[in-house]
């Protein structure tokens, strides 16, 4: 590779891109690469979601799937293939408000391929044997090192339990965290949270403007699997809109 430096005319745009150089220095020795057209083509699988929404299909419609990156009807289907996801786990998963009312071509998809409204089953035709691989999942944030930051996180235990603590210090190696208990409400993507009392007698004092006893626990960096949205009072209670199905990927620390 120390000769890709030595190639006469080169542009300068193409000075510093690898890939072009390795190709002029292929075409200076004279070396072609004889590529098949199957290996250019991507395999997206599912049906394209403008066959499945027919005449709903516009420029409108198109413009929306193109904001939300979405092109074919598997991306809206669970990851165990059985069940169309919600529109608010959608926005979840792009990581976009829940706010106003959900889209024409959204409430087509969902008469065409809902069977079962209670629980959101798929018409059998339409049911994913295998994994479905190209399921939406919620990306979380990684935890900053700012040790002013008391984030809430999102802590898999030894048996792969998760739990949800509010940081309260920040070390090297370890993380003192105050749990917090989450209960679902009727919506299937928001829980109330509440300070945990001590369930497994893990509770320290803390001393602020009132001194209070909270259930801790002490975890390392490497087991946050990411930072939560933050929370917000609505009618009292304390709410979290997240979709733990979904997460799937662990963040380190930046």
């Amino acid at each position: 590779m120390s000769d890709l430096g030595k190639i006469d005319n080169i542009k300068k745009i193409w000075k510093c891109n690898l890939a072009c150089l390795v190709l002029l220095k292929a075409e200076e020795l004279k070396f072609h690469f004889n590529f098949s057209l199957e290996l250019w083509q991507i395999e997206q699988g599912g049906t394209p979601l403008n066959e499945v929404l027919g005449k709903v299909f516009n420029r409108k419609t198109a413009d929306a799937l193109k904001r939300l990156n979405l092109f074919t009807m598997v991306q809206l289907i669970s990851a165990d293939g059985s069940e169309l996801i919600t529109w608010s786990q959608l926005k979840l998963c792009k990581k976009q408000s829940r706010r106003g009312r959900k889209p024409r071509w959204f409430i087509a998809l969902e008469n065409c391929l809902i069977g079962d409204r209670s629980n959101r089953k798929l018409i059998p035709e339409y049911i994913i044997s295998d994994y479905n691989s190209l399921a939406l999942s919620i990306a979380l944030q990684a935890v900053s090192l700012d040790k002013r930051k008391k984030e809430l996180v999102l802590v898999e235990n030894k048996d792969d339990d998760r739990k949800i603590f509010k940081i309260i210090q920040k070390g090297k190696a370890k993380i003192l965290g105050e749990h917090y208990c989450n209960t679902p409400l009727a919506d299937p993507n928001q829980f109330e949270i509440k300070k945990c009392k001590g369930c497994s007698g893990n509770t320290a004092k803390i001393t602020g403007k009132i001194d209070e006893e909270v259930c801790t626990s002490h975890f390392s960096w490497n087991k946050i699997l990411g930072m939560l949205p933050r929370s917000y009072i609505k009618e009292g209670k304390r709410i979290l809109d997240w979709d733990e199905k979904r997460i799937s990927k662990r963040f380190k620390s930046e």
